[in-house]
């Protein structure tokens, strides 16, 4: 009985495995567009035919059993408009806040670069592309429906509905935090009463949590040792599209824009 159950979890492991490897070939820049599609569609389908979710990959590889791997990554959406900063730059502490990475950005090349495991990467790269559509959709709207937005009106919508949606991560990123902290804290009043209970799996997203932390800061700082802050951005005096871009800053569908581009999210 016993070796057959180790069998069943090696299986186990060799499928983890094979995701894994087919996402890293996803994101090998070396690869043809075919060759990286087709892997991303398979590592896909793998996982929702062997019921296959971010946090057991993530187990496995705390355990030794996979290697899941932690990447710098150029992302798909520049941090420029023309010659000028866009104002995605302002979200980028929220979303790596809410994805467990760590982003910077290249003032002259305009090059945003995630460090992380690479789910929480590919997560990162879809949300900040869609935040950016959103900011320069909304602008768009504000302009067409205002016969006279004023001296100023896009740096102000721009700037407060970045700021607006990056806080939202940041809030989302703590809730998540405190959840996991509640749910910790049950499972070891479970385990004091029950001796007998082997670890839980709210203990072990907590413990997994904590560990990509550490190493996602360790591989920042290797990648980025003479990295420095940059100015601050102006809100402008623009008040009435500063207060219409906060409220287009809540109406972006941040949940939707998460379940759409990553179905599994790691704890």
């Amino acid at each position: 009985m016993k070796e057959c159950k180790m069998t069943e979890q090696n299986n186990r492991d060799k499928m983890l495995q094979r995701v894994m490897n087919l996402r890293a070939k996803a994101e090998n820049d070396g690869a043809s567009e075919s060759e990286m599609q087709s892997a991303f569609t398979m590592a896909a389908k793998l996982m929702d035919a062997y019921n296959i979710e971010e946090a057991e990959l993530a187990l496995a590889e705390t355990e030794g059993r996979i290697v899941l791997d932690i990447i710098n990554k150029v992302v798909d959406t520049s941090c420029l408009n023309g010659k000028q900063r866009h104002k995605i730059v302002l979200c980028l502490a929220g979303v790596s806040a809410f994805t467990s990475t760590k982003a910077v950005y290249n003032r002259y090349s305009g090059a945003i670069t995630f460090t992380g495991h690479r789910p929480d990467v590919e997560l990162s790269n879809y949300l900040i592309a869609v935040i950016k559509e959103a900011l320069d959709r909304e602008y768009e709207n504000y302009r067409m429906n205002n016969k006279a937005v004023g001296y100023g009106a896009k740096t102000a919508f721009q700037t407060s509905m970045a700021s607006r949606i990056s806080l939202r991560l940041f809030q989302m990123a703590q809730e998540a935090d405190v959840n996991r902290r509640k749910e910790k804290v049950k499972a070891e009043s479970l385990q004091i009463e029950n001796t007998n209970t082997s670890s839980s799996t709210a203990l072990v997203i907590s413990e997994i949590a904590e560990m990509k932390r550490k190493e996602v800061d360790a591989a920042y700082r290797k990648a980025h040792p003479r990295l420095r802050t940059s100015a601050s951005f102006s809100f402008g005096n623009n008040t009435t599209a500063h207060g219409a871009g906060r409220s287009a800053g809540d109406r972006v569908n941040l949940n939707r824009a998460i379940s759409s581009g990553s179905q599994r999210r790691v704890a």
